[in-house]
């Protein structure tokens, strides 16, 4: 049926005919699944601390880029480990690739590593002797273990201006778990500032062989570094 001409004109120029030809409004697109940046594929998209509990695991393989033990390790030269040391063996190469982590148990007071020497590494931005006293008098009184995997540089105990760390020589395979005893951290403060304080500052650092708790009997070489947290 042909409609008439007044009548076409009409609807030709109405608002219904705008609405039905004007450009659609843009509605938001459902969001991708994918954990990936979208510019590079390769980056880990953000997500919010917020809402996503973050939990650090034994499985990753990612270091704190903000731990003061990186940059103070990666200064000094390169540790060696003894030629007859039981840490050349390779005691189980199936074991997975770690993070160092860290962790303390309570229990009485504990020496687990023996031997090393002992380097002075003290300067203007050294800690204070005052702060790395303090952190004698927190932790002998109530004992314990800290827990170490090797592979990474990590602080084990800080107050202040004050850290000490250690890490494991090139030679100990990752993820194995060796014991630092609270005893053995206060002796290597007290032996720094006896030796090496200069103008209420010290550091130092020094070779040293702990007890694993991963095969009962073995020994690796870890190095400890007293430095500015």
């Amino acid at each position: 049926m042909q409609l008439p001409a007044n009548l076409l004109t009409l609807l030709l120029s109405s608002s219904l005919f705008t609405l039905i030809t004007a450009t659609p409004i843009a509605t938001p697109s459902k969001q991708s699944a994918s954990k990936t940046n979208p510019i590079n594929s390769s980056i880990p998209a953000w997500t919010d601390p917020n809402t996503t509990n973050h939990i650090h695991t034994e499985t990753e393989t990612e270091t704190d880029p903000s731990d003061p033990a990186i940059a103070f390790f990666s200064s000094l030269p390169p540790p060696s480990s003894p030629p007859n040391s039981s840490s050349s063996s390779s005691p189980n190469p199936s074991s997975p690739s770690t993070t160092g982590l860290t962790k303390r148990s309570s229990g009485n007071n504990k020496d687990h590593c023996r031997g090393g020497g002992y380097f002075n590494a003290t300067s203007p931005g050294s800690p204070l002797v005052d702060d790395c006293k303090v952190i004698i008098q927190n932790i002998s009184p109530r004992g314990g273990t800290w827990h170490y995997m090797s592979g990474t540089q990590r602080t084990l105990v800080r107050h202040g201006s004050c850290a000490l760390g250690i890490e494991s020589t090139p030679d100990v395979p990752k993820g194995l778990q060796t014991l630092v005893g609270d005893l053995d951290i206060s002796e290597w403060i007290q032996r720094s500032i006896d030796r090496y304080q200069w103008k209420g500052k010290v550091g130092s650092y020094g070779d040293t062989q702990c007890v694993s708790q991963t095969f009962k009997g073995d020994e690796y070489t870890l190095r400890w570094g007293l430095y500015h947290s």
